[in-house]
Order: structure tokens, then sequence, then C-alpha cells
């Protein structure tokens, strides 16, 4: 379309080629407007076309969105189930741990009960085992050294009172040749029963000599000579028969 050859000429009349020029632009803005119209359409056409697809984009979007919710909320729904079925679990393990506990420190009591039991057995085990221990170690019951002793007389005053159930004995060392007599009062009693040793045979001077005597706790015993004489005696506490 060409619009170069149309000029205005005021009120001045126009001419034949002049119309046929107008007539022509005319002709080609009509059709360039028709043109325009027809793209407008197409346009329009795409648009809604294009709206449609969103919306179906949308709609299936939010479907999914919706189907992807009731998905996740059954499982929250799962989730949830297993969660309170976990804190009933728990529940009963916190009670039967509870339990547990109890029942064993109430069978920690009774062996605890038990064990001091035994350790106070052992401790009376243990005692009397010394005790037998101390009483087959020989312990000085009493002794002179170089002692002047008149013929007959006790060696020792008081008389030895024996500690405890076993055998006595005698270690003597005479100045001279001699006799020896062992004085022995029975628990419990007052009389005085004196006996030889060495069966009634003479003891040499400056030899030593020992002699056992069995007794029993709380006797009494001592030494006699004959005749008087210096004498060195031990007299010891063997603890056994």
């Amino acid at each position: 379309m060409s619009w170069l050859g149309l000029r205005h000429k005021r009120t001045e009349r126009l001419y034949s080629d002049e119309w046929n020029l107008v007539v022509d632009g005319l002709d080609i803005l009509y059709g360039y407007v028709g043109g325009l119209k027809a793209d407008l359409e197409k346009l329009d056409e795409k648009v809604e076309a294009y709206y449609l697809d969103c919306k179906d984009e949308i709609a299936n979007v939010s479907t999914n969105v919706e189907q992807y919710y009731l998905e996740i909320k059954s499982e929250l729904g799962d989730i949830e189930t297993i969660v309170n079925q976990l804190k009933s679990d728990v529940a009963g393990i916190k009670t039967d741990v509870r339990q547990y506990y109890l029942e064993t420190k109430k069978e920690l009591g009774t062996v605890e009960t038990k064990v001091d039991q035994l350790k106070s057995d052992v401790d009376g085990i243990a005692e009397d085992v010394h005790e037998i221990y101390l009483m087959k170690i020989p312990r000085l019951l009493a002794s002179v050294i170089n002692q002047s002793v008149s013929e007959g007389a006790d060696v020792f005053s008081p008389d030895v009172e024996v500690d405890r159930n076993g055998r006595v004995r005698f270690k003597l060392l005479l100045s001279v040749i001699g006799y020896v007599a062992t004085k022995w009062i029975p628990a419990g009693t007052v009389e005085e029963i004196v006996g030889y040793l060495n069966a009634r045979n003479p003891i040499p001077e400056s030899s030593w000599f020992e002699f056992d005597f069995t007794v029993m706790r709380n006797d009494k015993i001592n030494v006699r000579v004959y005749p008087g004489m210096t004498v060195t005696i031990f007299v010891y506490g063997l603890g056994e028969a």
C-alpha cells in the first residue's frame, strides 16, 4: 500500500484519478485491518488454548498435590500408629526393667545377706583355725634360771596354772645329780598329786632333759627337786593332747 500519490487539496474537488487512489488506499487499509483482525483472532485462540492447557495442568497439579497429601496423611497415620506402638512397647519395657530391677535388687539383698553370713562364718572359721594354730605353737608358761631350791620345795610360787588343754613340757638343767618330781592339782580340786619324772631314775647334772606331761585347762602344776640344788627350768604349754 502506498499513499505517495495523495495530497491534501483543501476544498478543491478531487479528480477521478485521485478518487481512485483514495479508494485503493481504503481497500488496502481494509485488507490490512482484516488481516490484523484475523491475526488477533488466531492469537486469541492460541491464548484460549494456552489457558485451557494451563488450567488442565493446574488441575493435574492440584490433583497430584491432593493425592500426595492424602498419601502423606496416610503414611503419617501409619507412622503415628507405629509411634504409638513404640510408646506402648517402651512403656512395657520400662515396666519390665523396673520389675527386673526390683527383683534383682531383692535377690542382691538376699545375696548380700548370705555373703555377710558367709563372711561371718569364714571369720569364725578363721578364728578357730588361728586358735588351733596358736595351740600348736609352744608358749612359755613359767621359768627360773640358776635358782637355788630347797629339797622337796616348790620351784615356782605360786603354782603354774595351765591356760588350755594339751601338754606341758619341762626343760630341766640341774647343778647336781638328782631326782625331779611334778606336783599336779587337777582343775576343780585342791588335792596335790606328786610323781617323779624319768621313771624315778636320777637325772645327770649339767645336762638338758625334757619331759612332757598331759594336762587340762585350769590344772595347776609345779616342780620339786631332790636333794636341794640350783636349777634352771622352763615350762612350756604345747597346746595339743
